[in-house]
């Protein structure tokens, strides 16, 4: 079976966005109560995201009860739900220019 690379990004600030070539969009903030991912059913490869465009579509949510600080385990849930692939091989880097080469 072919392994499928998938370049992704993680931007931390306030909030977490995590990003991947295809241009899946997850984004993860605290709602003043615990920590939510939102994951976008569109796609955008736009270096800076059109966040009012983004949110006009379908978005699913997870709620993560009673944390308060973004895990790897919330990272590889974004990516397994982005990509939905089995057999991907995440590769992180670090600027928008290596995740669209």
């Amino acid at each position: 079976m072919e392994q499928n690379i998938v370049k992704y990004m993680v931007i931390e600030g306030e909030d977490t966005d995590i990003r991947v070539a295809d241009g899946g969009v997850a984004y993860i903030y605290h709602n003043q109560e615990h920590l939510v991912t939102n994951y976008f059913h569109d796609r955008t490869t736009d270096e800076v995201i059109d966040w009012d465009k983004l949110t006009e579509g379908k978005i699913s949510l997870k709620d993560w009860e009673e944390q308060h600080e973004v895990t790897n385990e919330m990272i590889e849930d974004a990516l397994a739900w982005l990509v939905c692939s089995s057999n991907a091989t995440f590769v992180k880097v670090d600027s928008f220019k290596e995740l669209m080469n």
